[in-house]
Order: structure tokens, then sequence, then C-alpha cells
């Protein structure tokens, strides 16, 4: 994935930050409480940066399918980043990573909830395409806790935007 404001030393930390190439965010992923992950991010303040929020989230879509739980982390560290930018966009596509994680993990209230905070931020935003994507993405857990009028309306909305 490539952004027009990435920052090299993210993609391929330095050696002396005390990452060896591309490992940064297994390291998150491997850490086992959300006070690890706050304190790996205190350490690493570098990395509070909305390049690395999107980084983050891009990693959960192909984590659900292997490891859940880290995909959880990761989701989880790209949260706090966001929070500490407050950054809308970066704190919207958190949200969103953070839904489709823990619909992953079968908890689909938590998943909507997260669902919907997103789609608010990215309707705020202007950012139509990310509605499609969020309305597209909460269509599954809408069907698992039984609101079906609300996942036929969001697939309306998600086509008519795609």
């Amino acid at each position: 994935m490539s952004h027009a404001h990435s920052n090299p030393q993210l993609d391929h930390p330095r050696p002396e930050a005390g990452f060896s190439e591309g490992d940064w965010w297994t390291e998150i992923a491997n850490l086992a409480s959300q006070r690890a992950r706050t304190e790996f991010i205190d350490r690493h303040a570098e990395l509070v940066q909305s390049v690395v929020v999107s980084n983050l989230t891009a990693l959960v879509p192909q984590l659900v399918k292997s490891d859940r739980n880290r995909a959880l982390a990761i989701a989880e560290t790209a949260a706090m980043i966001a929070n500490r930018l407050g950054d809308a966009e970066s704190m919207a596509q958190s949200l969103r990573a953070r839904a489709n994680a823990h619909y992953a993990l079968g908890h689909n209230g938590i998943a909507l909830e997260q669902h919907g905070k997103a789609l608010r931020l990215f309707r705020s935003l202007g950012h139509t395409e990310q509605v499609a994507r969020t309305l597209s993405s909460s269509i599954q857990p809408l069907i698992l806790q039984g609101l079906y009028r609300q996942a036929f309306a969001a697939a309306r909305e998600a086509r008519k935007i795609f």
C-alpha cells in the first residue's frame, strides 16, 4: 500500500530505533495487553502518525483470517494512536478495523458499535467510499444480531454509493 505521505522510517524502521526491518507491527501484535501496547507506543513516539494507523488498519483484514486475537491487538493499537493524533480520518479507520476484528471474534454487538462510530465519522468527513465500505462490513454482524431491516438498508445504501 503506498501513501503519498509515507515515512520510509516507518515502512522500514531504523535498527537504532530498536526494530529490525519490517517487524514493528509484529512486535505490537505480540504484546499481551493494552498496557504493554501503550508502553510500547510511549517508547516509540515516532509511530504516532496517521500513516501508521493506515498501515495497521490495512493489516487487520489479513490477520483476522489467521489470528483474530493479533488482529484485535493491531486494531486496538491503531485506535490508541488515532486517539493520540486526534485525527478524525485515522479514528474512523481504526474504529472500522476494531469492528472487523470484533466481528471475527464473534463479538457482533461490539462490532456494530464500532461500525456505527466509524460510519458517523466517515459521514462527517464526506468520505462516501469509506461510508460504503463501512456499511458493507456491517451487514454480516447486523444479520447475526437479527437486525435484518438495518442490514438490508446498509446494503441498499452501500450499493447506491458503489
